[in-house]
């Protein structure tokens, strides 16, 4: 290591008495770990509220992906912008949770995807068969690709290491089921309802997800919990201001 060459006898590795601790929550089952979230709720509702979050991203990352052969008066062309918009947003999600921190940047990527929602409703034209609802496609699919970046690293950061896979299999799930109910809803739906009916139930759950974040604490400059007991004491010092 640095150049020096270490001999692996000398080596000693020696856990702090907060690994000790810890060590009962560290080798539970994961029947355990799901009798912890009754003992501890305050992590079940947290992981409830990225599960929801983790849910309408991953339906509307798809949904848009495989919808704009309708949404676009060219596909080709679409899915051109479509990957210039993924590139541009996965590197601006990078400074943006950076600089105003997790949730805040969540806060305002979902609010702007509930915007370009609404504004899809919209009948506009705008020419050549592009429409307002064409561009606000493509400007809600940088935000979700955004919004994606950000909640991998969020998600990591705000359940507590003992139960870290636990939250992440069970979001991990949940954006499976949103993956794919998301070609359906805006393939299908689209041709069987008035635009309004999914764009609408979309931005509800969107703004169900905002309420949501307000409610759990910016991991920004903080320590990662250890323990779902560290999870509760996190919360004394929780503010619901923005």
């Amino acid at each position: 290591i640095n150049g020096i060459d270490l001999d692996i006898d000398e080596i000693d590795i020696k856990k702090s008495d907060e690994d000790r601790d810890d060590g009962e929550f560290q080798s539970r089952s994961i029947l355990q770990q799901f009798k912890d979230l009754i003992t501890f709720p305050i992590v079940a509702l947290e992981s409830v509220i990225m599960m929801l979050t983790w849910f309408i991203t991953a339906l509307s990352y798809y949904g848009f992906n495989f919808g704009w052969g309708s949404l676009l008066p060219n596909i080709y062309l679409g899915y051109i912008m479509a990957g210039l918009s993924e590139f541009l947003a996965a590197a601006f999600s990078i400074f943006l949770a950076k600089y105003v921190g997790r949730r805040r940047a969540l806060i305002l990527l979902l609010g702007f995807s509930v915007l370009m929602y609404l504004i899809s409703i919209l009948d506009v034209s705008l020419g050549n068969g592009w429409t307002l609802e064409s561009i606000a496609s493509l400007m809600g699919l940088f935000s979700f690709t955004a919004i994606f970046t950000v909640i991998y690293l969020y998600t990591a950061e705000i359940a507590p290491t003992s139960h870290r896979g636990l939250v992440n299999s069970v979001c991990s799930a949940s954006a499976q089921t949103g993956s794919f109910l998301g070609p359906f809803v805006i393939n299908n739906l689209y041709e069987i309802t008035h635009k309004a009916v999914p764009l609408g139930l979309l931005s509800f759950v969107g703004l169900m997800c905002i309420a949501g974040m307000f409610y759990l604490v910016d991991t920004k400059g903080k320590n990662i919990p250890a323990t779902p007991a560290d999870v509760r004491a996190r919360r004394a010092l929780h503010s619901f201001k923005f």
